[in-house]
């Protein structure tokens, strides 16, 4: 069962962290793990890309080892994947084989992307110019704007609003955290911290993470966030 990241207690308390590398077949998964198979039949019925199967059915899987029975992975109008059942808010991203899940009492959004030439090629749709300013000019450029893109992902994720990567999300150095997001366009949403945490060698040869997490002290109402034991 290749489970290759299990992490608690990550970044904040009570956030937990779980990557799985997808090496087995379907078959084998749900015979595995038949509740997520269950669980998972009515968005797999108009599924047919065998990758994307895999991908959803790891996520019932991932979900079902995060949190207790009774909780239900449903998913908002927008997509996003919703714990029913808890007080915690989560968040899935998915890339090449590989599924993270990220849970926290808090806001919380996460992405992974393979490290690739297309974000660089693409980033002045996603950066605005102060912001192109944040990758070097060496040969890290290439990664500098896979980490962006996949910064800006988990924003757009943890935020859960109406926004657009380029015009609404503005990236600068974090004092707290690597890089941090705020909105102009939408004041009442907090300044959110970005990680791009290393949490295994073999995430980081292949791939960029970014988690953004709101903590309690940017909260203007923290106590709708109750902590989950």
């Amino acid at each position: 069962m290749p489970l290759i990241v299990d992490k608690r207690n990550f970044l904040s308390e009570y956030t937990s962290l779980k990557i799985w590398h997808t090496t087995e077949s379907e078959a084998t998964l749900s015979a595995m793990f038949p509740m997520a198979a269950v669980d998972s039949s009515q968005r797999l019925a108009d599924i047919t890309s065998p990758q994307r199967r895999l991908e959803i059915l790891v996520s019932y899987i991932l979900f079902q080892l995060t949190f207790p029975p009774e909780a239900e992975l449903l998913h908002r109008n927008s997509g996003g994947p919703l714990a029913w059942g808890t007080p915690m808010c989560m968040s899935i991203s998915h890339t090449k084989g590989y599924v993270a899940l990220i849970s926290s009492p808090y806001p919380v959004g996460i992405d992974i992307e393979m490290w690739s030439p297309r974000a660089l090629r693409i980033a002045h749709k996603f950066l605005k110019p102060q912001e192109m300013r944040l990758m070097d000019t060496d040969e890290e450029r290439e990664r500098d704007a896979v980490r962006l893109w996949t910064a800006k992902e988990a924003v757009y994720k943890c935020w859960s609003e109406n926004i657009t990567l380029h015009e609404d999300i503005l990236l600068a150095p974090g004092t707290k955290s690597p890089l941090e997001a705020t909105c102009p366009a939408i004041p009442w949403i907090p300044a959110t911290s970005i990680y791009l945490p290393c949490v295994s060698d073999e995430i980081s040869e292949k791939m960029s993470l970014a988690v953004a997490l709101l903590d309690q002290e940017e909260l203007e109402e923290p106590e709708k966030y109750a902590r989950y034991s």
